[in-house]
């Protein structure tokens, strides 16, 4: 038996206490309900917080729904998503509060991810940056990677390539047919290769798989490194909804061309949480030139994401195939005396091989220095002109960990054969007589057209790894976002050039309908020109701090060191194999800064300094070297060293936008190719100087949209 007192002194305490307890349970109130975007679709990860008490805050779930106990029914919950903006509601007594976001288009295109690796605004960037929706890329109907980047300030396309192989020029930065040394190509915030001054374009289509484009011009080495100095552009693919959406799209033109698109995505379980997303596209189109192959292929991709409870981040699974040929160029048969028109009975259209390919069936042998010999059949090599045959597999993860720790990582592996087959003007070849007629045989041609086929291709494998840990620290002033990072490349690549020679008559179109064989005059040889082994492996390290002061002034300091190694083997000709290794290593640093002057305008700049450190390229095709027994000619093998100072201004409203900026940079001991006794060689050419002004202005009235 327990006993009470019962004095009135301890009763009045007992309820005292008692009243003071149940008031403070009271006092919490739950509030519950679902977010959802002004299409119905739920939103998750909406950050729910308490206006008077931010501390006090959750965030919706793969459904879209919340919970969250706030201390009033009179407060009010903010709730904040990233392009939707901010909406502050009143919270009910009932406790019930569904809320639906609108979508801000505006929004949408400032939210930036690939200039700081993190979220954030477009107005807050510390360098010109543009975003490119799913509809402005259906829009602009690309037919390569490098058309989306067409109609962007300060950048410069040339699509003589096709398909393949074309040229960017962003800013005035120089481009090598297509190679890219000096801008970085990303799919979901990844590099393409792990070698850089690879044919990028070759490897990734754009599709409907494709959410957006994110657009960094300048200022961007130190974040990616070696070869990204003019800039870098991020192809973000989507998540799949919540429920089941998908769409399909035939196109048909001239020149016998088609193409199917697809798109399908949505949730893979009842919580929401894994999501899915696969498309791609096949195509097949003659093309405008008179050949006997035209483009043909197509891209498969799929990515899968779990989405973590609580706003926690979203773990990325994907794989793509791509297979697609695509006709770089045929020459048009000019005479040597008149260059200005083809030669009588042609067109610019047409082009030396016609169509039929009437080298069907034929074939030749190419000796290799390894002693080995190869039969190549014509019609299985070169009507490919270039193409790409490979997959890729990998996984992205990002990750809240707590207490102001993220985790970002991002793993691929890839394998891609890319081959090429040029049909190389020789007017020249084996010429006599001033009326230039070469002579085989029995048999006499006025003009030799495509006097040569240069074919191969590049076996490429590479493994890529980029870990970065973020820290937000918040102080009295504002906040700092601290980055550490490290970034791993293993590049693995067997490559081969062949060249074989023929003879073509085309003083007329009948002639050449007829005697446009093999059979007439014969190939006069096949050989290899090189045969080459490489190994390229990429060490990085880099830290960074993003500081936000008074929600004001944006300063962002990031540095890098890359360590590159290459292990290079090469067979030339019958040649014994040459054999080198060599390291370089190189520093970037830059500094960002922003000033917000209203909450729609800001002033920006930036000082940058990267480099372009040599790759294989620098070194292969060579004769031989410094050393005995490996290459003797002197090669390049300094870093260039590129500045850039970038001052700019942008102001934004519902209906206009307009972004200005001055640009300087300087490329110090740039170098290029130049062909040496018919082996293309790499020298140093001196400093090039760069100076611009870029101006953008963009009007979208709200009552158009």
């Amino acid at each position: 038996m327990i006993l009470f007192p019962t004095t009135s002194k301890f009763n009045l305490l007992f309820f005292l206490t008692l009243f003071i307890f149940s008031n403070s349970l009271f006092a919490q109130n739950t509030v519950s309900g679902t977010v959802t975007a002004s299409d119905g679709e739920p939103l998750m990860g909406v950050h729910i917080y308490q206006m008077d008490n931010p501390t006090i805050g959750t965030y919706s779930n793969p459904d879209g729904n919340f919970s969250l106990d706030v201390t009033s029914t009179s407060t009010r919950l903010v709730f904040s998503y990233l392009g939707f903006g901010e909406k502050v509601v009143d919270v009910a007594s009932s406790g019930a509060l569904n809320v639906s976001l609108e979508t801000e288009s505006k929004l949408l295109n400032e939210v930036f991810v690939t200039a700081t690796s993190k979220p954030t605004r477009r107005i807050e960037a510390t360098a010109a940056v543009e975003t490119l929706n799913a509809k402005e890329l259906e829009r602009f109907n690309p037919t390569g990677t490098m058309d989306v980047l067409r109609y962007t300030p300060g950048v410069l396309v040339q699509t003589n390539g096709g398909r393949s192989r074309n040229s960017l020029f962003v800013r005035g930065f120089p481009d090598a047919s297509g190679t890219m040394v000096y801008t970085a190509l990303m799919i979901d915030g990844i590099r393409t290769f792990g070698s850089v001054g690879q044919p990028t374009d070759m490897s990734f289509k754009p599709d409907l798989n494709v959410e957006r484009v994110e657009i960094l011009r300048g200022n961007s080495g130190t974040l990616f490194g070696k070869g990204a100095a003019a800039g870098a552009y991020n192809f973000i693919s989507k998540t799949g909804k919540t429920e089941t959406n998908g769409i399909v799209q035939m196109r048909v033109g001239n020149n016998n061309w088609y193409q199917v698109d697809a798109n399908i995505n949505g949730s893979l379980t009842k919580d929401k949480s894994w999501r899915y997303n696969a498309g791609g596209f096949y195509l097949m189109d003659d093309g405008y030139r008179n050949t006997p192959f035209g483009d043909y292929g197509g891209q498969f991709r799929m990515n899968v994401d779990k989405i973590f409870k609580e706003g926690k981040g979203k773990l990325r699974l994907y794989g793509g195939y791509i297979k697609l040929h695509a006709n770089l160029y045929r020459d048009v048969p000019y005479s040597i005396e008149n260059l200005e028109e083809p030669n009588e009975g042609w067109t610019t259209n047409d082009a030396t091989l016609q169509s039929g390919n009437p080298y069907e069936g034929e074939s030749w042998t190419v000796n290799y220095a390894t002693g080995d010999t190869v039969t190549t059949e014509y019609d299985e090599a070169f009507p490919k002109n270039s193409w790409t045959d490979g997959f890729n597999i990998g996984a992205n993860l990002d990750y809240n960990l707590g207490n102001g720790f993220t985790l970002s990582n991002k793993l691929r592996y890839q394998d891609m054969f890319l081959g090429f087959s040029l049909e190389t003007p020789n007017n020249n070849a084996a010429p006599s007589g001033t009326n230039r007629v070469a002579t085989f045989g029995d048999n006499q041609i006025r003009l030799m057209v495509g006097g040569g086929l240069n074919g191969g291709g590049n076996d490429y494998s590479d493994i890529i790894n980029d870990l970065r840990l973020y820290k937000n620290i918040e102080t009295s002033y504002g906040s700092h976002l601290l980055q550490v990072g490290g970034y791993a490349s293993m590049f693995r690549s067997h490559s081969s050039v062949d060249f074989s020679l023929y003879a073509i008559n085309t003083n007329t179109r009948e002639s050449a309908d007829t005697t446009v064989n093999i059979k007439p005059f014969g190939f006069i040889f096949g050989s290899n020109l090189r045969n080459t082994h490489i190994k390229e492996d990429t060490w990085s390290v880099f830290l960074g701090d993003k500081v936000t002061i008074n929600d004001k002034l944006t300063i962002e300091l990031v540095g890098r060191y890359d360590l590159v190694n290459l292990d290079l083997e090469e067979h030339q000709g019958s040649d014994a194999a040459l054999a080198r290794t060599e390291d370089h290593g190189g520093i970037s640093a830059s500094l960002g800064v922003n000033y917000r002057l209203t909450p729609l305008s800001a002033i920006y700049g930036n000082f940058s300094s990267t480099y372009r450190a040599p790759d294989y390229n620098s070194y292969i095709p060579v004769a031989a070297g410094p050393e005995e027994g490996t290459f003797n000619t002197p090669r390049v093998d300094e870093n260039e060293v590129i500045r850039g100072l970038e001052l700019g201004y942008r102001y934004t409203t519902d209906d206009w936008s307009f972004d200005g900026a001055l640009f300087s940079s300087d490329i110090n001991n740039r170098r290029i190719f130049v062909w040496n006794q018919g082996q293309p060689e790499e020298v140093r050419i001196g400093d090039n100087h760069i100076r611009g002004v870029e101006l953008n202005f963009v009007y979208t009235p709200q009552s158009v949209k």
